[in-house]
């Protein structure tokens, strides 16, 4: 062993010493701060305690003497004009039920010669607190036993005034001890602890339950207000810890039960009556003697853990310094530097100037599909074979990363835009092709102009990101540069997405109704369709074309629609309150509302129940591309719907490619035609010839009526189209001509003058 071994080992051994003794001399330290910390707590929470059976006691004293005056205030008004009291059958009475209802034991009213006009009469030289009153004093006092009762009782006593406020009486009540002790809360800490009242002499006015521990406690406090310093130190200085700061804690020795911890606080109602809180010491010793050993023995594990991970970091450091490096930074399927590696790669975006690189962050399409069709183990040899040709396309300082998932990030060498773009789709086209024969493979990839100054290589990820998002629809290999108009309607997207739970709790989202007018002569309302408005309190009004498809794309369209759902059952539950004839209202509902929530009719018709709206009133509107895109499979559930009473309309007919054999067996009452058969109309065209769009609309409109279905003509705005549609048989129509949306309280005075 040579001297630079021996140097290491010693060093080894003093690190080993100082790690075993100085956590040990820290262990003992903080055990001993703990174990202060805790006693004081303790005594603190004892004071606490004994404050709070105080207070209530004093809150019980007080509301006793707000009822004593107020009844004295009785008297008074019952005694106007007179020097004295006299009997009023009706008033002792009120006085009997009232001092009942209080729970009081006994009470009474004296005049001035202690003669009763209730209860006894008395000698007021015998009951100087009774006398006192008469001085104008309002007292509680403890009475071991009144001429009244043979029990210790709490008396209370008020003077009675004549108009002329000169003292005409006493009103005094009774609580006997035993009543008191329920407002008084006598046992914690597990029944260990107790708290009792003790006067001036020493005696217990309210006792503890255990006998034994009375005495001890009568023995002890006989007299204590008196007791020197010689007679008992710590009595002494308890006393006078209570005399000067109203409250005191400590220890005292009662015989045969040992060390007691102690709080008194005076009853401020009371001169010379004290709440005390007493609780063995040795139970509070024994609880933090459990707490220190938990702690000890916390801090001990924890300080063993932390000794043998230093010891292990010690003597395999060297050896694992390059595993935990391919751990931190290197991905394990592909090899190739992970999201960690990418970060402290940094530094080549911070030597780039003059945009020398693009970032493309690519993805691998509907991946999560291709896991669970052909297995797992499938999907990670496709990771594979994608990292290995994208790290033998790279050129020098160009780098390739696998960011998570299927997700991959590539910095290359910045050339000509479409340079950039050929060379990415041959790479990836390549790669497409090699699976074709198994499935058809595509990419998504985003790609980043690196700035000059793009030094946070997270922000340059996000953009590129935005980008790779944006071609997600494309059913090929895309590759889309990133702009700033993306990332605009990126953060807008996001601000729709987070605001919609607070805008729905806050009721930011009005409905707007759109009437729909019956045109066969006379005209008149015959509906509406609800409409929703996002009332922002910042951006205004923001229009439905901007949320809706944010909404539907995430799912959360569900949310709205039963949210406008049940806003017009509340609206129209209003209406009929008040009297008003209503008109059917439709309400749109989305694909996922509909077919996403298997509980959706039960829904409803809880929201329809909730505000007792007839099923006929309420009509669903469901886009065509929905109601025949997904076949016979919903038409029974349109049928389960119908069969409750719901109408059932078909929204934007003809957009799409409708299926007549499924429109027969469809349970639809309604078509709705959709706008744009009347968008392009032209007032010479239609009065000279038959168009395209007219016959069709004639057509869909002879059908209906061979279906017996209603039909609604939407996005009308000329005179000329009300007229065309009237002739040919439209039910109703909707649209600019006839109204706009309208807010609630406007399409109300429609309904109060429909006729």
């Amino acid at each position: 062993m040579n001297w630079k071994n021996s140097l290491k080992y010693k060093k080894i051994i003093v690190f080993l010493f100082i790690a075993m003794f100085l956590p040990l001399f820290l262990l003992l330290s903080f055990r001993e701060k703990v174990a202060t910390m805790l006693n004081y707590e303790v005594e603190m929470g004892l004071v606490e305690l004994t404050k709070q059976n105080s207070i209530l006691l004093e809150g019980k004293i007080k509301a006793t003497f707000s009822f004593l005056h107020t009844m004295s205030n009785l008297i008074t008004k019952s005694a106007i004009g007179r020097e004295e009291i006299g009997e009023k059958d009706n008033l002792i009475n009120f006085f009997k039920e009232e001092f009942q209802n209080n729970n009081f034991t006994r009470f009474g009213i004296l005049d001035t010669q202690g003669r009763a006009i209730y209860g006894f009469d008395v000698d007021f030289r015998n009951m100087k607190y009774l006398e006192e009153s008469l001085q104008g004093e309002s007292k509680v006092t403890y009475v071991p036993c009144t001429p009244f009762l043979d029990l210790h009782s709490m008396v209370f006593s008020v003077p009675i005034y004549a108009e002329n406020n000169k003292i005409i009486g006493v009103l005094y009540a009774i609580y006997g001890i035993e009543d008191l002790k329920k407002f008084f809360s006598f046992s914690f800490f597990d029944g260990k602890g107790d708290c009792f009242i003790l006067n001036q002499s020493g005696n217990l006015l309210i006792p503890v339950k255990d006998n034994e521990k009375n005495d001890r406690l009568r023995d002890y406090f006989h007299h204590w207000q008196e007791k020197t310093e010689v007679e008992d130190n710590n009595l002494h200085k308890f006393i006078l810890t209570l005399r000067d700061e109203q409250q005191a804690v400590g220890k005292i020795q009662l015989k045969g039960l040992g060390e007691q911890y102690i709080a008194c606080v005076p009853l401020g109602n009371i001169n010379g009556i004290y709440t005390v809180s007493s609780v063995p010491a040795d139970f509070i010793t024994k609880r933090i003697a459990n707490i220190l050993f938990l702690v000890t023995m916390v801090l001990l594990i924890s300080l063993l853990i932390l000794f043998c991970i230093l010891i292990y970091i010690e003597i395999i450091e060297n050896k694992n310094r390059k595993n935990v490096y391919r751990l931190a930074y290197i991905d394990q399927l592909t090899n190739l530097g992970n999201f960690e590696k990418m970060k402290l790669d940094k530094e080549i975006t911070k030597k780039n100037n003059k945009g020398k690189y693009i970032l493309a962050v690519v993805d691998i399409d509907k991946f999560k599909l291709i896991n669970e069709m052909m297995s797992y183990q499938y999907g990670s040899e496709l990771l594979t074979f994608v990292a290995s040709k994208l790290d033998t396309a790279l050129i020098e300082n160009e780098y390739v990363y696998r960011l998570g998932n299927d997700l991959f990030g590539l910095l290359l060498i910045s050339k000509e835009k479409e340079e950039s773009l050929t060379r990415l789709t041959q790479l990836f086209d390549e790669i497409s092709e090699y699976y074709n024969h198994k499935h058809v493979l595509t990419f998504s990839c985003g790609i980043y102009q690196i700035g000059k100054y793009d030094f946070d290589l997270a922000k340059c990820i996000d953009n590129a990101n935005i980008a790779r998002l944006a071609g997600k629809n494309y059913s090929n290999n895309s590759f889309i540069y990133f702009d700033d108009k993306m990332l605009i309607k990126m953060r807008e997207i996001k601000e729709f997405e987070d605001g919609l739970q607070q805008a729905i709790e806050e009721k930011q989202f009005e409905i707007y109704l759109q009437p729909k007018y019956k045109v066969r002569p006379p005209r008149h309302l015959g509906g509406a369709e609800a409409l929703v408005r996002w009332i922002h309190p910042t951006k205004g009004m923001i229009s439905p074309v901007k949320f809706i498809p944010v909404f539907e794309q995430n799912g959360t369209i569900k949310y709205l629609d039963m949210y406008v759902f049940e806003a017009v059952c509340r609206q129209m539950r209003i209406w009929l309150n008040q009297g008003i004839t209503l008109v059917p209202i439709s309400v749109n509902i989305s694909r996922l509302t509909l077919l996403g929530q298997s509980n959706f009719i039960e829904r409803i018709e809880a929201v329809a129940q909730k505000y007792n709206i007839a099923h006929s009133l309420l009509e669903l509107e469901i886009l065509e591309s929905v109601s025949f895109n997904n076949g016979e499979g919903l038409t029974g559930f349109l049928k389960k719907i119908k069969n409750r009473g719901f109408k059932i309309s078909i929204d934007d007919f003809g957009s799409g490619y409708s299926s007549l054999g499924l429109l027969k067996n469809m349970p639809i009452d309604t078509l709705k035609i959709d706008r744009s058969f009347f968008s392009d109309w032209q007032r010479e065209v239609y009065t000279v010839e038959e168009t395209k769009e007219k016959s069709i609309v004639r057509s869909i409109i002879e059908m209906a009526q061979g279906l017996n279905l209603n039909t609604v003509a939407e996005g009308i705005e000329e005179e000329y189209q009300v007229e065309f549609l009237t002739n040919v048989g439209c039910d109703l129509i909707q649209g600019y001509y006839f109204s706009k949306p309208l807010p609630v309280e406007a399409f109300e005075k429609l309904l109060k003058n429909k006729e």
